[in-house]
């Protein structure tokens, strides 16, 4: 193994709680209905396809100036409601992974001044690579993120590791033929059954890298 490729939301970061409740008030405001887990499965999913998918759902059919204010109406909310906490252990866990001179990287869903204020003040620039939304044109499952994340790492795929969370992020790594272990923070083990191991939470994840078990 030479390099591990985190997702951010619910696997650095706790903060899937806050993205789920700022999208239900930006579509119950809209008059769309949607459940907390249809949000966490379609975590990953750039905002634009979120919204028509969920419009469809619900039998409407919403104009792109729509879209653009249920986008802005969930930011507002997220931004006045986030206050975002990194997961016992992350940061440790991180440094040890540098140490051993492992390339690592973020890919996440999140916007680029977002993923980079936690990455700056939390991270202190342990990360080689950053990949966001704002730096693709087809967010998870498309392969295209994580594809660029290897590429941007200089490492051939069978020796990199993708850590994920949610359903569309394992696509995405499965479909860019990587290696996937998925941590249940948001989702239980039913709903990651497309990763190669699901761990119950960190303890399992820093014990199972520790063991080496992909060298």
């Amino acid at each position: 193994m030479k390099a591990i490729i985190f997702d951010m939301d619910g696997v650095l970061v706790d903060s899937m709680k806050y993205h789920i409740e700022a999208w239900h008030e930006a579509f119950v405001k809209h008059n769309l209905k949607i459940t907390t887990k249809e949000i966490a499965l379609l975590e990953g999913m750039p905002y634009h396809k979120t919204i028509d998918l969920i419009s469809e759902r619900n039998n409407k059919i919403i104009s792109e100036e729509e879209k653009y204010d249920i986008y802005l109406t969930k930011e507002k909310i997220f931004d006045k409601i986030m206050h975002f906490e990194i997961y016992e252990g992350v940061v440790d866990f991180i440094k040890k992974l540098k140490k051993q001179n492992l390339k690592l990287a973020v890919v996440t869903g999140s916007r680029r001044y977002f993923a980079t204020k936690i990455l700056e003040e939390n991270f202190d620039n342990l990360f080689d690579v950053l990949i966001t939304t704002d730096d693709i044109k087809h967010g998870k499952p498309s392969p295209e993120p994580y594809d660029k994340a290897i590429k941007l790492l200089e490492v051939d795929k069978e020796d990199a590791l993708v850590i994920e969370n949610a359903p569309l992020g394992i696509q995405s790594a499965k479909a860019a033929n990587l290696k996937v272990i998925a941590i249940e923070t948001t989702l239980d083990k039913e709903n990651l059954s497309e990763a190669d191991h699901v761990l119950k939470n960190h303890k399992e994840l820093f014990d199972f890298v520790n063991t080496k078990a992909y060298q």
